[in-house]
């Protein structure tokens, strides 16, 4: 066998498994900016047009290690409670490389006079998979792993609610409600697994110059353990975010934000593996932009908190 092993080993560990059931769905430290990524109720709820990119550097140090690309746009439609939403990630992991393209659609309804609404949303597209084995090193030239495995796309659906106010959200949601199985004589079969998310958080004011915000995404799978990450950050002067993440039994890290004006901020954050890896890289990086695009004579709907 040649140098794939490194790959299939990081495959099971990390994203996708082709033996067994592993976490599949890419996770972010930062998710907190991002919902749209795994919960298409969130579409519009900033009442703007809004794009967010981000860029994760996961296990700096092991070669083959995950690199994952997202971006994402969502804005509501022509002031209305619909809304809709783009999103697409590319994720690479040794010689496996998996490109994704969604699109959301969004509508939400007014609870009560406090402001407080629900939103619910449906997410569709397709995914890509594309398995470059014969860029490997070979040692085995009759390896059956040797050909390439050529790109499949796989098309599902999934959906979510998303109930918000001023200072507060709670999101249920399923990316993925199709569990494609795609079955290839050189690699094995490839199963899509359902994953489950579960996000809330919370703004509470400490003065008048700081915002405390915890907040939290559980993710739970068939016949593996939920994951659960824990964020603790505080907003100081309606300008920087600083906070500090961990993960259960699998890592901790640092986050920061900075608003550079009304419509623009970037992002940093750091992880520290706490398993057996954490011999073997120096951390996992993650790069963040956003940006809010809106009428000068219009509000935002919902502050910039979430």
């Amino acid at each position: 066998m040649f140098k794939l092993r490194i790959v299939l080993t990081l495959l099971g560990l990390g994203s996708v498994s082709f033996s067994g059931i592993a976490q599949q769905d890419v996770q972010y430290s930062m998710y907190m900016f991002n919902p749209l990524s795994v919960n298409p109720a969130y579409a519009g709820t900033r009442g703007a047009f809004s794009i967010v990119g981000i860029y994760r550097s996961q296990w700096v140090g092991i070669d083959g290690s995950p690199k994952t690309a997202n971006v994402s746009l969502h804005s509501p439609i022509l002031n209305s409670n619909v809304s809709a939403g783009l999103s697409f990630v590319s994720d690479e992991i040794g010689l496996t490389k998996t490109s994704t393209l969604k699109a959301d659609l969004a509508y939400k309804v007014k609870l009560n006079k406090k402001g407080h609404y629900l939103s619910m949303g449906v997410k569709t597209g397709v995914d890509f998979y594309n398995i470059k084995t014969a860029q490997g090193t070979i040692i085995d030239n009759t390896d059956q792993l040797y050909s390439n495995i050529k790109s499949k796309p796989l098309f599902n659906v999934g959906a979510g609610l998303y109930y918000y106010g001023k200072r507060h959200y709670l999101g249920l949601s399923s990316p993925k409600l199709i569990e494609n199985l795609y079955s290839s004589k050189s690699a094995g079969d490839f199963k899509q697994i359902k994953h489950y998310y579960l996000t809330g958080g919370i703004v509470i004011p400490i003065n008048s110059t700081i915002q405390f915000k915890p907040s939290f995404v559980a993710k739970a799978l068939e016949n593996a353990p939920v994951s659960v990450d824990v964020n603790a950050s505080f907003l100081f002067y309606e300008k920087i975010w600083l906070g500090a993440m961990y993960r259960i039994q699998e890592g901790c890290g640092l986050n920061l934000v900075y608003y550079v004006n009304d419509y623009l901020s970037v992002g940093y954050s750091y992880d520290y593996a706490l398993t057996k890896l954490r011999k073997y890289n120096s951390g996992t990086h993650e790069i963040m932009f956003g940006i809010d695009l809106r009428k000068k004579d219009k509000a935002f709907l919902t502050p910039r908190y979430f």
